[in-house]
């Protein structure tokens, strides 16, 4: 039986309680600061307005459609959905030449009403299916309902040019995401455009496996000079949970999932969109409110074609606003909201207006102000 990311369910309860990582790095910790200029590229034959199904409509009304994209065959999205109730959890299918060259499984992390996170599911014939974390039956749920946002969706297209990754311990390939690539491999990572991107997913062959280390970054000058945090979808159940990929710069990643619900790992973690500026056009986001670089990885962001992208993390604010000084050629035409992560691998939303004001509604101060991780936030023009 096909075992996917959200269709299966957890075989075992943890036998251990999770104790002892020391997951944020002390700021600098004698890492360089990453600060490398790479070519900008655009949206290759622009946006494709997305054939939603029955049910499902424009949430942002007759302004910035859910829409389909590529930019260096990073498969992009953008847009807002809202459902009546009246079809099923399938918004759209994806067209044909946006789909993996070799056909895979994908679990793809999305941010639903209220800050609620979930994923979009994508069948190897592009039919997608959105799921709220923790909703019974598995669907999207009332929130999901109300609002799904597509902003910081992506995943590669392109997958025969990725460097497979051998993983660590108990950690094994699922079948069939990202098949065609390697025989073992689960996880796999390639460069675009000075990001580091990675794709598949992964499982335990132990229900109650305790060790989160996950794999190592397959080539040294790929490592990040400073800690990196980014979202990640992990299994628990049929209906998912959130957890994020710790990236070291000595190249080794781990996976944490938030509320220490390592079951939910164990069950599945997938790398689908998770990505990481390497080499960065060198735009400082001016920060306000308090808010600081967590670490020498400067807070930046650049806009890749019809793509706007972040870099770095941020603390010590005293706002929910994190700046009201967005360039203004990176204003969305309308508010987007955008997955991210927090403190304590708990799970965030990154807010940003139309006028330029980029802020937070999840989670709480409080908790954000200990650490708030831009990194793998993006957003479509």
């Amino acid at each position: 039986m096909e075992r996917t990311a959200f269709a299966r369910m957890s075989s075992g309860k943890l036998s251990a309680a999770l104790a002892g990582f020391a997951w944020l790095a002390a700021a600098g910790c004698a890492e360089q600061a990453d600060d490398v200029e790479t070519i900008q590229s655009a949206i290759t034959d622009g946006w494709t307005t997305l054939t939603l199904n029955k049910g499902w409509s424009n949430y942002n009304g007759t302004s910035n459609p859910p829409a389909i994209g590529k930019v260096n065959e990073i498969v992009t999205f953008r847009g807002a959905l809202k459902s009546d109730g009246s079809g099923g959890d399938s918004p759209f299918t994806i067209p044909s030449q946006f789909l993996p060259v070799t056909g895979s499984v994908l679990a793809l992390p999305v941010v639903m009403a209220s800050a609620s996170r979930g994923a979009l599911s994508v069948e190897t014939t592009g039919v997608v299916h959105a799921f709220r974390d923790g909703e019974s039956p598995a669907g999207p749920g009332p929130a999901g309902k109300v609002f799904t946002s597509l902003d910081g969706v992506s995943y590669d297209r392109i997958t025969t040019d990725a460097e497979p990754i051998q993983t660590q311990g108990n950690w094994i390939a699922e079948y069939p995401h990202r098949v065609g690539q390697g025989a073992t491999a689960g996880v796999y990572a390639k460069l675009v455009n000075g990001f580091v991107r990675f794709q598949g997913e992964v499982h335990s062959a132990l229900s109650s496996n305790t060790s989160l280390y996950l794999f190592n970054i397959p080539k040294p000058e790929w490592c990040p000079g400073q800690s990196v945090y980014v979202p990640v979808a992990l299994c628990s159940g049929s209906t998912g949970a959130y957890g994020r990929l710790n990236i070291y710069s000595d190249c080794r990643v781990f996976v944490q999932p938030e509320n220490n619900n390592v079951a939910a790992a164990n069950c599945g973690v997938t790398v689908e969109g998770a990505s990481y500026a390497l080499s960065f056009t060198p735009t400082a986001l001016p920060l306000e409110n308090g808010w600081t670089a967590y670490s020498a990885r400067a807070v930046k962001v650049r806009k890749d074609g019809g793509v706007v992208r972040f870099q770095g993390a941020v603390y010590n604010g005293t706002s929910t606003t994190i700046t009201t000084k967005l360039p203004s050629t990176m204003w969305p035409p309308v508010t987007v909201y955008i997955p991210a992560d927090a403190f304590g691998a708990t799970h965030g939303r990154i807010v940003v207006t139309p006028t330029g004001t980029v802020r937070f509604d999840s989670p709480v101060l409080s908790t954000a102000k200990g650490f708030l991780s831009l990194d793998s936030v993006s957003f479509g023009l």
